[in-house]
């Protein structure tokens, strides 16, 4: 006897309609994987859907290390100003420290960058910012602590005469005391990263590195004038 286009043979249940089908071919889960959705992770369709996928590794970064070079130009200067009464030379009182001083920060989180890129993806996009944030903190301590090793006649405030910090476990404590800010640093420029993908996030990401530069040059500029 026929069904009379009836699911099952059984009268009284409704037409037959076919279940719903995802497009990734899986019947009765419209949607969940369309775009690839791992389920397991808990994996926002935003940060799946976030165009800084797309982005190669060295894609990613690039925008990072013009992101913290924005970023660490401007707390650079500011410290500069607030602690130091102006004077750069307090922090670099040689010419090739200060290019080291500007510099590493920049270089060290495009390292970090390339090294979690990875990692980072799988991530909820603030919780992206703050496990980068805590891995140039980490990294900025460390890297202290070995710059203690390699010039053990080096120290903390050593250049302003006695007292100073010259034993190890005292220099790394003292750094990861003051680096705690670059836990902020780190993230504000992974979050201008990320973001510089966007319509919107690109101007904040150019506007924030043309702030630093022109910052930058002004206080070169005055700084040079002053002196002579």
């Amino acid at each position: 006897m026929s069904d009379g286009g009836y699911l099952g043979g059984f009268q009284g249940m409704g037409p037959l309609v076919p279940r719903p089908e995802g497009l990734s071919g899986d019947p009765g889960r419209a949607g969940e994987n369309a775009l690839d959705r791992d389920a397991r992770h808990g994996v926002n369709r935003r940060d799946v859907t976030h165009p800084l996928l797309s982005t190669s590794v060295w894609g990613k970064a690039w925008r990072v290390a013009l992101g913290a070079l924005a970023v660490w130009l401007l707390a650079l200067l500011g410290s500069v100003l607030a602690f130091a009464d102006g004077r750069f030379e307090y922090f670099a009182p040689r010419p090739l420290g200060s290019v080291a001083l500007i510099a590493l920060p920049p270089v060290g989180c495009t390292v970090l960058a390339v090294a979690l890129a990875r990692l980072l993806e799988r991530l909820a996009a603030p919780t992206q910012a703050l496990v980068f944030g805590l891995a140039a903190y980490v990294a900025a301590v460390l890297l202290s602590a070995f710059s203690q090793l390699a010039w053990a006649d080096a120290g903390v405030g050593c250049l302003a005469g006695e007292p100073c910090l010259t034993d190890f476990w005292q220099t790394t404590a003292f750094a990861a005391l003051i680096f705690v800010p670059v836990i902020v640093l780190g993230a504000i420029a992974y979050a201008l990263a990320r973001t510089s993908v966007t319509t919107r996030g690109r101007w904040a990401f150019v506007g924030a590195l043309a702030l630093a530069l022109l910052a930058t040059a002004v206080f070169a500029v005055t700084g040079l004038t002053s002196s002579v």
